[in-house]
């Protein structure tokens, strides 16, 4: 009886290491097990999740971000590395993964009270996020936190003749951020969407301890 529990312990942490990576994205549901595979093997450890979309650029391609295991995970934050990767396609198929970049950072910032989500996807609030420039764990939470606030802008009165101006002028917090950027000490933007290459980009600014949302537009790449 002990063996047979040994073993089927053994065979469950197998199964474990061997588990489909969360995989998100337009496409996504095209991915085979092979490239899930082969990326895992040029990955060379881990991986939290795969963004799988159509690249922009011919001939017919794939690329994937693949975000890998965290190297740090404190109080609701984490850090890691990002992994780039790009095939061609034939007949819908993967022909060769190649790495493009690996000099990709990511963070991911568990929603308010509650735990990461385990198999995450486009549209969760805690999705990884793609970082350029230096934030410490506590600027990252505040910032988060602002953004999945909706905050608004405040309103511009019309002009002297009556002029009206409309423009976008708030945030959807529930959209999930894709990527931050430190502009300077007191300056963040943010891309948020729910499909990879569109969405709203807002330009944050920090002063009197806290953040505020300038200006807000849509973005197409």
């Amino acid at each position: 009886m002990k063996g047979i529990v040994r073993l089927s312990l053994a065979m469950t942490v197998v199964s474990a290491l061997h588990a489909a990576v969360p995989m998100f994205g337009r496409a996504a549901r095209l991915m085979q097990t092979e490239d899930d595979t082969a990326i895992r093997k040029l990955a060379e450890r881990d991986i939290l999740a795969l963004e799988a979309d159509w690249d922009q650029v011919l001939p017919e391609a794939w690329i994937v971000c693949a975000y890998l295991a965290p190297d740090s995970d404190s109080q609701g934050i984490r850090r890691g590395r990002i992994l780039d990767l790009r095939s061609r396609v034939e007949d819908r198929r993967a022909t060769e993964w190649r790495v493009t970049s690996r000099e990709g950072r990511y963070a991911q910032v568990a929603a308010r009270g509650r735990p990461f989500t385990q198999s995450v996807g486009a549209d969760d609030i805690d999705r990884p996020f793609r970082v350029f420039g230096d934030f410490s764990d506590q600027e990252l939470a505040r910032v988060i936190a602002y953004v999945r606030s909706s905050p608004r802008k405040p309103p511009i009165p019309d002009d002297p003749d009556g002029t009206s101006h409309a423009e976008l002028d708030r945030l959807d917090g529930r959209v999930p951020v894709v990527q931050l950027k430190r502009v300077n000490r007191n300056t963040a933007e943010a891309w948020m969407g729910r499909r990879r290459g569109s969405g709203l980009h807002a330009v944050l600014h920090y002063r009197n301890g806290s953040w505020h949302v300038g200006e807000i537009s849509f973005y197409v790449s």
